[in-house]
């Protein structure tokens, strides 16, 4: 049986949270999961959606994958938009991609004042982790009291088809 997926978070923005879901919602479309999405209201209302921040083929690939129903779960829901919050889905595991560059969780980061309370005073239930970038930013999330099979280091990726010298400076790097 298929491990199924929901992602919440942000597409077709120029945004790094929604750089970073994008590009993850394209790897997982590889992947033999049952994947869906939900599309969070921006964190800003002034944002809105942009066409062409990747190639076409791509964005038609994102557009293409199922919307989840409000009340469905699955295997796991994967949270990447700010700011956060830790309370659990409906999912069996929830994962919150979060960065904390200064290696601290601030009021601003987390969506709701009553879950930064909570999240002072205690960790989050053992079902829910944090998906960081980095052993850096992963030190914030031991410091707010997390432990550390909450949370996740994974490095991002690079498409090297995309993101690759221009053929004139790779000769000339050489």
């Amino acid at each position: 049986m298929r491990k199924r997926l929901i992602v919440e978070g942000w597409r077709f923005l120029p945004h790094s949270y929604a750089i970073v879901n994008q590009w993850q919602l394209l790897a997982l479309l590889r992947r033999n999961i049952a994947l869906k999405v939900v599309d969070v209201p921006f964190y800003r209302p002034s944002w809105q959606t942009q066409a062409g921040l990747l190639e076409p083929a791509a964005e038609q690939a994102l557009r293409s994958i199922e919307v989840a129903q409000p009340a469905e779960s699955a295997d796991v829901t994967m949270r990447v938009f700010y700011p956060f919050t830790f309370s659990p889905s409906r999912s069996r595991l929830t994962a919150v991609f979060a960065t904390l560059e200064q290696q601290l969780i601030r009021k601003n980061h987390v969506s709701d004042l009553r879950e930064y309370e909570q999240l002072r005073r205690r960790p989050p239930p053992a079902n829910v982790k944090a998906v960081t970038p980095s052993q850096w930013s992963a030190e914030g999330f031991y410091r707010a009291g997390f432990d550390r099979d909450q949370v996740l280091v994974v490095p991002h990726g690079v498409d090297t088809a995309t993101f690759h010298p221009m053929p004139d400076v790779r000769n000339n790097i050489r």
